[in-house]
């Protein structure tokens, strides 16, 4: 069964092009690795909002996601440039899912 990676990012105002920069490195690295199914990042529409990017990334089982984080990525996340986006990630599976209401 498929597992959600979830990654809330803090990134101050003015600062999107840099953290896109860095974001978009790991998620080519992430994108190729086995087990990676998709993913979607979200912009908040408001610069005051506690986690401006929230990041959303569907893998095929926890070891898939696991597995992906290998050297490479920790080279990649270990950039000094993270060091002003801080982030709140933590790996979930659905328990409820819905549709349209009508």
């Amino acid at each position: 069964m498929s597992v959600r990676f979830i990654n809330l990012f803090t990134v101050p105002a003015g600062r999107d092009e840099r953290f896109m920069e860095l974001w978009s490195r790991v998620n080519k690295y992430m994108a190729a690795q086995p087990g990676y199914l998709n993913h979607r990042l979200h912009r908040a529409k408001s610069d005051e909002a506690a986690y401006r990017f929230v990041n959303y990334v569907e893998w095929e089982s926890d070891e898939a996601w696991a597995a992906a984080h290998d050297d490479g990525f920790r080279e990649l996340v270990g950039d000094p440039g993270w060091a002003e986006f801080t982030t709140t990630p933590a790996l979930f599976e659905i328990v409820h899912q819905g549709g349209q209401l009508g």
